[in-house]
């Protein structure tokens, strides 16, 4: 069973990165989310190549450009639990982290808990992914997940529709998430799993989630149980060679990374 707002975990993110010298600018949108650190901090979780814009390109190609600011569009709910209300925000204050391995297509965005609102007034997070969601390398590593396991992410592709609502999506893992999926022709590096989904541009930083498999309840035994996790950050899809088209494959970075990133974070 999926909660109704698991959706809403997905935020819009618009990145502007300005050079100094030139005076021009340059944009990127796609998706983030925010999770609890194990101290309770709140923090904005995206690829890395949405908030570097040199990441992953020629070093020469967006040189002169640093990262000047972050607006994000994410809903609040009303009194009865029900997301009415879309919220445009900018992070005043950011400290971005990098993974050590420049392989891990992942940001951690420290905001100290700071977000000012486009037209002022107090920001409200309401849908927060919690720290004890996110699977760690000794889940990941026990068997836990498993190909053809039910996976679902939310995001912004370029049809999201005109009042930001994110789009959830589905997919099922593809290659062993006991080991890390690799294929460096494609760009894919790094701790990930390569899963049969749609995703498109827009979606890059979507979470990727686990979805409950089995039942439990009071007199059953299902030993094929598992609940739901977070298992990963969308990082793109997969183009066939010859035809340019999307293959139906896409990869994600495992929730671990994220994971260490966080608790590396004093």
């Amino acid at each position: 069973m999926i909660h109704p707002n698991l959706n809403y975990t997905a935020v819009w993110v618009k990145t502007t990165f300005y050079n100094g010298v030139s005076g021009q600018s340059k944009t990127g949108v796609g998706t983030g989310f925010f999770v609890y650190g194990s101290s309770d901090e709140v923090f904005f979780i995206t690829n890395r190549h949405i908030v570097d814009l040199e990441y992953g390109h020629s070093k020469y190609k967006h040189q002169g450009y640093e990262l000047g600011r972050i607006q994000v569009k994410f809903w609040q709910n009303d009194a009865h639990g029900k997301p009415v209300k879309l919220v445009s925000a900018l992070m005043p204050q950011y400290l971005v982290f990098h993974n050590v391995n420049e392989d891990e297509d992942v940001a951690v965005i420290r905001t100290g808990g700071q977000l000012a609102c486009d037209v002022g007034g107090p920001i409200k997070l309401d849908f927060i992914v919690p720290y004890d969601w996110i699977a760690t390398e000794t889940i990941y590593s026990d068997g836990a997940f498993i190909c053809s396991d039910r996976l679902v992410f939310s995001g912004f592709p370029e049809w999201y529709g005109e009042d930001y609502r994110p789009l959830m999506r589905e997919g099922v893992i593809s290659s062993d998430p006991r080991f890390d999926y690799k294929l460096p022709e494609k760009g894919v590096n790094g701790t990930c799993v390569a899963y049969e989904a749609f995703s498109f541009s827009g979606s890059s930083g979507s979470p990727v989630f686990a979805i409950q498999r089995g039942v439990r309840g009071e007199g059953i035994v299902d030993s094929s149980y598992r609940e739901m996790y977070l298992v990963g950050i969308n990082a793109g899809h997969l183009i066939e060679s010859k035809s340019g088209a999307h293959s139906g494959m896409s990869y994600f970075f495992k929730s671990y990374v994220l994971k260490k990133m966080l608790d590396s974070i004093k």
